[in-house]
């Protein structure tokens, strides 16, 4: 298997069989966190413009780049009644990154939450190649460690070696204490929302991509998709 680490920002080189999209902080998360919320439906439309008629048609929009939602976070996601719910996911790097490198084939979404059936997934589908796509800081063209450090620690576990818990963690968790200490008005409960990204395999859930016919992305959460493969 040919594994290939790449930032969303980067362009691409040539197309994988699998695309795997990486975006701990938080949008990966969240994701997995809202299909433990048994919603209905979660999308991605392609233009944003379509976002206020899918409002009004009783969509709920989960979102830190848009106003009128749920904020992009794990916490309030848990902390909300969704059950039932059509849900937009609408954020800022996980989002960009999906519609700037739009999947052809086989891509799924994953973080530290769900890191070890993506891996068993993975190896179980044994792709001719792989993509792991960091979502990064897109519009600043700059890497974010915890993207690096999942991809890494995914590397680790489909080759089958050794891996000792998060990579960097320790850098992670300082660049954490560095945000809280510069007061740059995150919400109270964003560190809440950090530590829930950093638990390993807290929701065993996949989140495969599909690209529907009218022109939307939809999340499709199997809990042992290695069982459909």
């Amino acid at each position: 298997m040919n594994i290939v680490k790449r930032h969303a920002y980067e362009q691409k080189e040539k197309t994988h069989e699998m695309t795997v999209f990486i975006d701990v902080f938080r949008a990966s998360t969240s994701l997995l966190y809202l299909f433990q919320r048994n919603v209905e439906e979660i999308i991605l439309p392609l233009n944003d413009d379509r976002i206020p008629t899918l409002l009004n048609q009783g969509y709920v929009l989960v979102s830190e780049v848009l106003s009128d939602g749920l904020d992009n976070s794990p916490t309030q996601i848990l902390n909300t009644n969704l059950h039932g719910k059509k849900v937009i996911l609408r954020t800022g790097n996980l989002s960009t990154a999906i519609l700037n490198n739009p999947p052809c084939h086989h891509a799924v979404v994953a973080g530290f939450a769900n890191i070890g059936i993506v891996g068993q997934h993975i190896r179980t589908v044994s792709p001719c190649s792989v993509e792991l796509l960091m979502a990064s800081h897109y519009t600043e063209k700059r890497a974010a460690l915890e993207d690096e450090s999942c991809a890494e620690l995914l590397e680790c576990i489909l080759q089958g070696e050794s891996c000792k818990g998060i990579p960097y963690l320790m850098d992670i968790e300082a660049e954490i204490e560095s945000r809280k200490s510069r007061s740059l008005n995150y919400p109270a409960h964003y560190w809440e929302d950090l530590a829930l990204a950093l638990q390993v395999d807290s929701v065993p859930m996949i989140p495969k991509i599909i690209k529907r016919v009218d022109d939307v992305f939809q999340f499709v959460g199997v809990p042992n998709l290695i069982r459909d493969s």
